[in-house]
């Protein structure tokens, strides 16, 4: 099972939204700060971060503990978190021989660095696809011994909905009902066998020996122009939730597998219904 840990700067970013606040990353907190990638721009051409690109890292450490629905179960990283244990790029190539402008367009924050005597264009984020569908609101039954009704979408055609009446409020917590409710929107994440073997050798390259994707991040950011290049950048990039998993890289390349996983954003935290 995948943690989920959404961070407070995706909360910050929510509630300025419905507010109707310009938001403005607090100070050491953005993914351009660590990499050095658009620092300084000009703010007033710059609106409000999506949650639009997600970054890979290998510097999880797995859980010890099994799984014991007694005891509660954190992720490694904390919602204070500003980054990846260890970030992984997409793409490393030599800076004489760059991916095309239409491959860059799939990626944001573009670093240049050296290994050995070369110097290395690395993108440390992938756009996500667009999603035109609508969030699903979820109902979970816990008390349903049918499996196929724990489960199930909540339809608004109730009356109850705009005409409450009010419930006696009850202190023991037993006597609360099993029924939760959660927002849900899948986010699907996507690499060809391609990329796999293109982020291993990046990781050798870079010195690791540590060939598995177990941390991800989902990343808010905003387009903006990189008038050095003409390229497209991201500003304002904050990382929103992390994702720890355990990936052999080695084990997918081998079966000629690709990636493909679907992150749940507001699904992990259900509420109570009374």
């Amino acid at each position: 099972m995948n943690r989920v840990t959404k961070t407070i700067y995706f909360d910050d970013l929510l509630i300025s939204y419905s507010r109707g606040k310009d938001y403005e990353p607090l100070l050491n907190t953005t993914l351009n700060e660590k990499f050095g990638v658009l620092t300084d721009y000009n703010k007033s051409m710059v609106g409000n971060p999506t949650l639009q690109y997600f970054a890979i890292g290998n510097g999880s450490i797995p859980t010890l503990s099994t799984f014991d629905e007694a005891n509660l179960h954190y992720g490694n990283h904390r919602i204070v978190d500003g980054a990846l244990f260890n970030h992984i790029p997409f793409v490393m190539r030599p800076i004489d021989n760059d991916i095309t402008t239409q491959e860059q367009a799939m990626y944001r924050m573009k670093v240049r660095k050296k290994y050995g005597d070369i110097e290395y264009f690395m993108y440390y984020l992938k756009v996500l696809p667009g999603s035109a569908d609508r969030n699903q609101i979820i109902l979970i039954d816990k008390e349903s011994e049918d499996d196929n009704a724990k489960i199930s979408l909540f339809y608004s055609n109730d009356i109850s909905i705009l005409n409450p009446t009010p419930k006696t409020m009850v202190e023991d917590i037993s006597d609360i009902s099993k029924q939760y409710i959660a927002c849900s929107d899948q986010i699907p994440l996507l690499l060809t066998k391609e990329e796999l073997i293109a982020i291993k050798e990046n990781i050798v390259t870079m010195g690791g020996n540590v060939f598995n994707i177990n941390e991800i991040a989902m990343v808010s950011g905003i387009d903006y122009l990189n008038l050095q290049d003409a390229s497209t950048e991201t500003v304002k990039a904050q990382v929103a939730l992390f994702v720890e998993m355990d990936y052999s890289l080695e084990l997918a390349i081998n079966e000629d597998d690709t990636f493909y996983k679907e992150v749940e954003l507001g699904g992990m935290a259900p509420y109570a219904l009374r």
